[in-house]
């Protein structure tokens, strides 16, 4: 029945597809990529309170200007470091650090898709 006081299309209005998801993020097991909700035993709390503390000591000018588009250098010769000692070639100018996970599949389906071609093709 539709409500004379609201306009017709009112009553075409669907719910939102990001709502009926975010309904799903709660459910045991589920790790939400996105809602801007992620799963908080995900977060290292420890760690990350020791990484602001070292930032804020010594590199503070730096913490809070925008960085490079492919991430901070130090941290991608670590990240290259690391996947080495893992057994895995890889040079920093291969790592890039996103801001997030939009960011980085972004990246990773305008590297991987073809231009023009939906689907697998």
């Amino acid at each position: 029945m539709h409500d004379r006081r609201l306009a017709a299309r009112a009553g075409e209005l669907k719910p939102s597809a990001v709502r009926e998801l975010l309904k799903h993020s709660k459910l045991p097991g589920v790790i939400s990529l996105g809602g801007g909700i992620p799963a908080p035993e995900l977060f290292d709390t420890e760690g990350l309170n020791l990484a602001v503390q070292q930032v804020m000591s010594g590199r503070f000018n730096d913490a809070f200007q925008y960085g490079l588009t492919e991430g901070y250098p130090p941290l991608r010769q670590a990240v290259s470091e690391l996947c080495q000692a893992r057994g895995v070639d890889c040079q920093a100018s291969h790592v890039y650090i996103t801001s997030g996970s939009q960011q980085s599949l972004d990246i990773v389906a305008r590297t991987l898709a073809r231009s023009g071609r939906c689907g697998g093709g």
